[in-house]
């Protein structure tokens, strides 16, 4: 999933932002790159149930690299680079049952997951002070994180595909939905607007909560994974 974020991300926010100048004079240009990764263990000891633990591992990084050129003589740009990092790490347990004795199975999750966003770097704003005003803009550093955790309970359906009698390679695919619910604090976006001294907007804590639900954490899923089994 993180090599998919990374070439998806990079193309999408890469073609909307290259050599693009806003009303401010800003040339921007972005680069996505994900990683990603995931690890489980099961113990089944009865034919028709087994018990998993699960932990992942999540990170996809946004470089954005803008560009201020009105007011300041051609050719000499001032540059800001900022950096967006994102991190998931979860810890799931599994209950699986197999109710044909087969290779179908049904899956209850039960799982955490810790959210983090850093930003490191500088970006620009209005200006609001004459000593840094470069063409109405301002340079200003960015240096801080935020995270919020999230109980994540779900389902998964699957099949195993196994190659061998008594060990062996298996292969399983399988389709999933969880559900994220914040566990307590301010939300991401909450501790954001704090850090940088803005108001809060309860539009963007809204569609964030949705992106945590659908997309991030939450909402549906399918993997594709391989093993050993002893």
């Amino acid at each position: 999933m993180g090599l998919v974020i990374g070439s998806a991300g990079n193309k999408l926010i890469g073609d909307m932002v290259v050599e693009l100048k806003d009303e401010n004079g800003i040339e921007m240009d972005a680069n996505v790159k994900g990683i990603g990764f995931a690890a489980q263990y099961e113990y089944q000891p009865f034919e028709r149930m087994s018990l998993a633990a699960r932990l992942a591992y999540l990170n996809f990084e946004t470089t954005m690299t803008s560009k201020v050129t009105d007011g300041l003589p051609e050719d000499i740009g001032l540059t800001a680079v900022l950096i967006g990092d994102v991190t998931l790490s979860a810890a799931e347990g599994h209950i699986r049952t197999y109710p044909f004795a087969g290779s179908f199975f049904l899956d209850l999750v039960l799982g955490y997951t810790r959210l983090k966003l850093a930003f490191s770097g500088a970006e620009f704003v209005e200006s609001s002070s004459e000593e840094y005003n470069y063409g109405r803009m301002e340079l200003v550093k960015r240096d801080f994180y935020v995270s919020q955790g999230f109980f994540k309970p779900g389902l998964k359906l699957g099949w195993r595909i196994n190659f061998g009698k008594n060990g062996g390679i298996i292969f399983e695919p399988a389709f999933n939905f969880c559900y994220a619910k914040r566990l307590g604090g301010p939300s991401i976006v909450q501790q954001i607007l704090k850090k940088t001294n803005s108001k809060y907007d309860k539009e963007t804590d809204d569609a964030m909560k949705i992106i945590e639900s659908f997309a991030l954490i939450g909402g549906p899923g399918m993997s594709l994974s391989f093993g050993y089994r002893f």
